[in-house]
């Protein structure tokens, strides 16, 4: 160190020298007493300030998690709808299908009386030709 560094530090003491003689032997006391009082209330103090920082910061994060799953709902309801209406579009087409396989088996049925129908009227029209022109053993 040298002297005018020495010189301050001597002046600096003299100053808190004088303050802690003005104050006394009981404002030193109370001096060291406050001191981690003071402490202690500043870290309280911090403590509650982060505390209100962390709720503020819970509630806004709970609030994005309602916006976040009033989103998600609605898009699960709007899927569920669309699935329910091809549900049942589809349920239509399988009972469409029914219908028309029951027709076309009637239809087939129709047809088979008709070509029952038709092959015994041709047999008979084979027997009438055979028996106007003399052909089949009615010579």
């Amino acid at each position: 160190m040298d002297p005018s560094q020495i010189t301050r530090l001597i002046d600096s003491l003299e100053v808190v020298a004088n303050v802690l003689q003005k104050i006394g032997p009981g404002g030193v006391v109370l001096l060291v007493l406050a001191g981690p009082a003071l402490v202690v209330i500043a870290i309280m103090f911090i403590e509650f300030l982060r505390g209100r920082m962390i709720n503020s910061m819970v509630e806004m994060l709970r609030a994005e998690n309602r916006t976040t799953l009033a989103a998600y709902q609605r898009d699960t309801q709007k899927l569920l709808r669309e699935l329910g209406g091809n549900q049942s579009a589809t349920d239509q087409y399988y009972r469409d299908n029914v219908e028309l396989v029951k027709q076309y088996n009637r239809h087939a049925d129709g047809l088979v009386d008709v070509i029952t129908s038709n092959t015994r009227a041709l047999e008979q029209l084979g027997t009438i030709i055979k028996t106007r022109i003399g052909i089949g053993g009615c010579e």
